[in-house]
């Protein structure tokens, strides 16, 4: 993993191999991709067991972890063996999990306002991917574009050094891309999820994002200039 300043400076290198630490290696993916793989399987006639049923368009309004079943608010309940909480940052399985079961069976409702919510971090994360060839035609970006054998993290920390709010990380995630995520201050947008309801907002204008990272290299800035398109000429 590599640790620049805003400037694009080199702070410190540290290896970043996940078998010492966990006993498996790191894979970069899109999320996006390793859920098409996880359905691919869990839907396969062909693998052991009994496919898996995908039931799409279906909001979760109640959970029953003692019955391990959820309730869908068009009123259908399904029960099963286990009761995984994978919905999400607002997980109301996760929730129900963590609340005490109440005498009347262990029923959860959205409505109950259930315990175990996320704690804000104060920071908002601007997520987008560029080309390769932004990162592979930039003399000062370059060291990252080697996927087979420079693969890995790189963070760009603000003002502040590495306690810096302000930051980017930048990591390949097939051959073809490079994953940008940048985090800052959340202030500003706290309208605008209360607004959605929502702790995911889509379709940003990149112009947003960049503006909190103007004062980054100019090489590291572009780099939210460029989501949308290789041929803009703020990419150049």
């Amino acid at each position: 993993m590599r640790a620049r300043d805003k400037d694009n400076v080199s702070i410190a290198d540290s290896p970043f191999d996940t078998r010492k630490t966990v006993g498996a290696p790191s894979v970069l993916l899109k999320r996006s991709e390793i859920v098409a793989e996880i359905r691919r399987l869990a839907t396969d006639p062909n693998r052991s067991g009994s496919p898996a049923r995908i039931i799409n368009d279906a909001k979760v309004s109640g959970v029953d972890i003692n019955k391990a079943s959820v309730t869908t608010d068009d009123g259908r309940t399904f029960i099963g063996d286990i009761l995984i909480g994978a919905d999400g940052i607002n997980s109301l399985i996760r929730s129900a999990m963590l609340e005490a079961a109440p005498a009347s069976g262990g029923e959860q409702t959205v409505s109950e306002g259930p315990k175990g919510r996320p704690r804000p971090s104060g920071l908002v994360a601007y997520v987008t991917s560029v080309p390769h060839e932004v990162i592979a035609s930039d003399a000062d970006l370059a060291f990252q574009a080697d996927v087979d054998t420079a693969a890995g993290l790189t963070v760009y920390y603000g003002a502040a050094g590495r306690g810096a709010k302000e930051r980017i990380l930048v990591y390949p995630i097939n051959k073809t891309h490079f994953q940008i995520v940048g985090y800052s201050p959340e202030a500003p947008w706290i309208a605008d999820f209360e607004a959605s309801k929502s702790s995911i907002l889509k379709n940003q204008s990149s112009s947003r994002a960049a503006e909190d990272f103007k004062d980054f290299h100019p090489s590291v800035y572009k780099l939210f200039r460029c989501a949308s398109s290789l041929g803009d000429t703020r990419c150049k």
